[in-house]
């Protein structure tokens, strides 16, 4: 499932499978005059995740037309990307430099792209060692050995030598795990890891927790981490509470905290049944048909009529985006996506400038 909402993942969680784009064309139109609508929010538990926390930096980007990914890179990596554009001076400009370097230099490009999984680490508190899987450069460095959680899987030598003496030996098509610890015992092979992951990981770990994002950090300590010591329970909004029954450790805090943003997922549904109730009131039962609510998107048939699509498209909006807590000061965001034939044939509405045409094929 992937998240505490009773619902599938977001479809464009699964676009990494190969099986994914021939399972979304399975999923057609049922006939030509129909076709299919949908409507996600965008970054939907970072703009709660902002709203909740008060994080003064997310705040920062998201009112002001950052690219967020390209913030975050810039700090994980800092030395090769200013080595490309020069000094980073925080501002609008010199993020949006960036983002339009991408289009032509691939460095730029990878990083931006690696830094993605490095923030999604974080964010739900993968530790330092979680983070030697996140980034994914470095396996193109290091690609002989893979780290998880304190543990180096290797194949590159033979023999190795522990400390105290004993001796384990790699067989051609084996590997061996070994705890992070002895490869302070093999100079060579220790320094040359530390180096290319341990430092790396570290420096990012901090720098998302105690430079970009302290907001984040101070809720988590101050908030969820207190209420669950105090309560063994965590309020996921509208009422509805997650139990602390297992130990108290970071794999709960890590729950609880995962929890915070993605629990509020139920905004999807209310906007969900305020649209079907606005669909029976305008009389369009019969042209629109809600079909199902995956995660933060929602999607439904409406008959192939620009009129029809249009007001869709402006009543879901409007309920998606409304404020859902007292004096918030960051606006949710949703886009719409239509598609003439299955669901992994679709593009952005607002991008259409001919509507009509488009769908006349």
């Amino acid at each position: 499932m992937g998240t505490y909402t009773n619902q599938l993942p977001h479809r464009h969680k699964s676009s990494r499978s190969v099986f994914s784009k021939p399972i979304k064309r399975t999923i057609k139109v049922p006939s030509d005059d129909w076709v299919w609508l949908t409507s996600d929010y965008s970054f939907l538990e970072v703009a709660i995740a902002t709203n909740i926390t008060n994080d003064s930096e997310l705040m920062r980007q998201l009112s002001s037309g950052f690219d967020a990914h390209c913030s975050n890179s810039a700090i994980y990596f800092k030395d090769e990307i200013e080595g490309i554009l020069g000094p980073n001076d925080g501002s609008l400009t010199w993020n949006q430099k960036y983002k339009a370097a991408v289009e032509t230099n691939s460095t730029l490009d990878k990083l931006r792209s690696n830094s993605k999984q490095i923030t999604f680490a974080c964010t739900y508190l993968a530790a330092v060692p979680g983070l030697y899987r996140a980034v994914g450069w470095l396996k193109e460095t290091f690609s002989d050995e893979i780290v998880i959680k304190g543990y180096m899987y290797t194949t590159d030598v033979k023999q190795i030598t522990l400390h105290n003496g004993a001796k384990l030996t790699v067989g051609d098509n084996n590997g061996l795990w070994l705890p992070v610890e002895e490869y302070k015992h093999l100079d060579t092979k220790y320094h040359e890891f530390f180096e290319k992951a341990v430092v790396p990981a570290k420096t990012m770990h901090n720098a998302y927790h105690n430079e970009l994002y302290t907001g984040l950090r101070d809720y988590r300590d101050n908030v969820i981490i207190k209420q669950v010591k105090e309560h063994k329970n965590f309020h996921m909004g509208c009422g509805a509470y997650i139990n602390q029954t297992a130990k108290f450790n970071m794999g709960s805090i890590r729950t609880m905290n995962n929890v915070s943003a993605q629990g509020w997922s139920w905004l999807t549904l209310f906007a969900f049944e305020r649209f079907r109730r606005e669909v029976e009131k305008a009389g369009y039962g019969n042209d629109i048909k809600l079909v199902n609510s995956i995660y933060d998107s929602v999607y439904f048939l409406v008959r192939k009529d620009t009129n029809l699509i249009k007001w869709a498209r402006d009543t879901l909006v409007n309920l998606m985006t409304q404020d859902f807590l007292k004096d918030q000061k960051l606006k949710l965001n949703a886009d719409v996506e239509i598609s003439t034939t299955d669901w992994a044939s679709f593009v952005m509405l607002d991008k259409i400038d001919n509507l009509e045409k488009y769908l006349k094929g």
